[in-house]
Formats: C-alpha cells, sequence, structure tokens
C-alpha cells in the first residue's frame, strides 16, 4: 500500500492524472480498513457494545463488567459504524472496480 501511495504521489508532481493506482489504493485501503474494524469488534466481544447511561442504570447488565468495557473500547462501535462508508464515498469499490478490470 506505501509503494502504490508514493506511485500515486509522484504522478500527481508530475502532473499526471491519476490512474489505476488511486483505484487500487481506494479498493484495498477501504477494504482492509473496515477488515480490521470488524477485527476489533469481534476481539472485544461486548465491551464493543455502545454504552448508554441509561441502560446502565437499569441494570440492563453486569455493572462492573459493563463500565470496564466502556472505559476500554466506547469509541469502538462509533468508530466501525464510520469505516462501513468507506467503500462509498469516493466512487463505490464496484465502480472502481468496473473502471480498472484486472
Amino acid at each position: 500500500m506505501e509503494i502504490t501511495n508514493l506511485r500515486v504521489l509522484s504522478g500527481e508532481r508530475g502532473s499526471r492524472a491519476p490512474g489505476p493506482e488511486a483505484s487500487i489504493l481506494k479498493i484495498r485501503g477501504t477494504e482492509i480498513a473496515q477488515r480490521i474494524s470488524e477485527l476489533l469488534m469481534r476481539a472485544v466481544g461486548p465491551y464493543a457494545l455502545p454504552f448508554r447511561r441509561e441502560a446502565m442504570e437499569a441494570g440492563w447488565q453486569s455493572t462492573r463488567l459493563a463500565r470496564r468495557g466502556t472505559q476500554v473500547c466506547r469509541d469502538l462501535a462509533a468508530a466501525y459504524m464510520n469505516q462501513r462508508k468507506l467503500s462509498i464515498f469516493g466512487g463505490t469499490n464496484e465502480i472502481q472496480k468496473i473502471l480498472f478490470p484486472k
């Protein structure tokens, strides 16, 4: 990924239009970022659940377990949801694959 990124940057310095390398970066970069966020969600299990104070007060979960989880992973669910959009903006990955087939 780093070498491909350097190729794209080098092409821009030379006033060259972005080619297939930019699409490769977009496709693979988003796929990797999404897979990492999925792995993190699986690794922390229920700790990744969004924290809602009112749920804690109602006693929906073990208070000790939920508080510990939210301290460690409180932003993980939001980051996971945010990663979903990466494959859509900047041209969906499916469109990028049509533009520059293998």
